[in-house]
Order: C-alpha cells, then sequence, then structure tokens
C-alpha cells in the first residue's frame, strides 16, 4: 500500500511540474507577444533597406574599343 501512495504522489509531483512548465511556456509567448520583436525587426529592417537604397543613375557605356594586339 505504501508503494502506491509513494508511485501516486510521483505522478503528483509530475503533474505539478507539467503544469508549471505549460505554465511558464505560456507566460513567455505573452511576454514575447508584448515586446512585438518581429514588428519592430520588419521596422528596422525596412528603415536600413531605404536608407541605403539610393536611385543611382545608369553608368554610362564606355566609349574606348578594345585593342586586339
Amino acid at each position: 500500500m505504501s508503494s502506491e501512495s509513494e508511485t501516486n504522489i510521483l505522478y503528483q509531483d509530475n503533474d505539478t511540474i507539467e503544469e508549471k512548465r505549460r505554465k511558464n511556456v505560456m507566460d513567455n509567448q505573452h511576454f514575447l507577444e508584448s515586446l512585438k520583436l518581429f514588428n519592430v525587426r520588419d521596422d528596422l529592417k525596412t528603415a536600413v533597406n531605404s536608407a541605403t537604397t539610393t536611385n543611382k543613375p545608369p553608368r554610362k557605356k564606355s566609349s574606348r574599343k578594345e585593342i586586339v594586339d
């Protein structure tokens, strides 16, 4: 009988650990959503791309002829 009660206690401990893990994962997801890291990353990426992209005029074609020996 004592071994059954010990196993029940072990299962209860495992259940509480799993519940804590599950709650921790949910809390982490909510925290990350509150930070909105993906929106910040996309905004930063757009800002960098727009700052580095400039409209350069096309290069002039060379009028030199190749000299063949």
